[in-house]
């Protein structure tokens, strides 16, 4: 399991701001240092839901190897949707010479209040942030939504 320290920081919960500008550190677990994707997604779904999300051993830089991997513990914990719904994860593609992996993944938000659709991700040499899920940055590189089996 991932245990992410998350000391100096306690999120208002479902205060959306607490996730935005976190560093992006590859294999990152503490969000006073950084986060990678996954970071990001276990440290939401630990504050947010209440769920621990199991360690998946490998990094995002290592796009050959990824997908198997993914697919192997996303198989056994989230089961696919053909809908998105809030706080569901999605998966992306963000390496266009290797069109059909899986090496990126983000948070699906719903804003009631602005009656928007946004990812909250991060990337390498960025921060933690929200777009838009029809921003044309972000939108080919879906390739599926997942929930978590309760």
């Amino acid at each position: 399991m991932i245990n992410i320290s998350n000391d100096n920081k306690i999120p208002a919960k479902y205060d959306i701001s607490y996730y935005i500008g976190i560093p992006f550190l590859s294999k990152g677990r503490d969000a006073n240092i950084g986060l990678d994707c996954y970071g990001l997604i276990s440290l939401y779904y630990k504050n947010e839901l209440s769920i621990v999300l199991p360690e998946i051993a490998t990094s995002s830089n290592a796009v050959h190897k990824v997908f198997s991997r993914y697919l192997d513990q996303i198989s056994k914990n989230y089961y696919e949707i053909k809908t998105p719904q809030n706080n569901c994860i999605v998966a992306m593609n963000t390496t266009p010479n290797y069109p059909d992996i899986i090496n990126h993944f983000g948070i699906y938000i719903e804003d009631k209040t602005t009656n928007t659709n946004q990812i909250l991700h991060t990337l390498k040499n960025t921060q933690s942030h929200l777009i838009n899920s029809d921003d044309i940055r972000i939108k080919h590189t879906i390739k599926g939504y997942y929930l978590w089996h309760c």
